[in-house]
């Protein structure tokens, strides 16, 4: 279960029509998501797991659209995928960017070392999804 996000709100986004997913999976998905983001900000020198209600609020909604478009790729995964997995992966990347590069900050708290800069070497591992057939 996610520090920001659980799986039922993952799952409760029937605009994307996650199927094929169970809620274990899904957890799994927010751990790394959530691990991702705040890795970068504690590189960045921020306090985390962050509790600043205007923080979580902004890194829920890009936890639950980052989780959601994992799910979609877990499940049926990476062809012929629908324009809203391709722009909410896109918006991720695009906000973690801008964490790395001082573009926007955090709101509720200063970054105990300003200045720092964090390094962006992940590489995505969405887990197997065993077919029910």
């Amino acid at each position: 279960m996610g520090v920001y996000v659980t799986s039922s709100e993952v799952l409760a986004l029937r605009a994307v029509s996650i199927t094929g997913v169970d809620e274990g999976t899904v957890d799994i998905l927010i751990d790394g998501v959530e691990a991702q983001i705040n890795t970068i900000l504690k590189a960045q020198g921020y306090i985390v797991p962050v509790t600043g209600v205007n923080d979580i609020q902004m890194i829920k909604a890009y936890v639950l659209r980052k989780t959601a478009a994992d799910s979609h790729l877990a499940a049926r995964g990476s062809d012929d995928l629908p324009g809203w997995v391709e722009e909410w992966l896109k918006e991720f990347e695009q906000w973690l960017e801008w964490i790395v590069d001082g573009t926007i900050a955090l709101e509720d708290q200063d970054p105990v070392h300003p200045g720092r800069k964090a390094r962006r070497n992940f590489v995505r591992v969405l887990p197997k999804v065993e077919d029910d057939a």
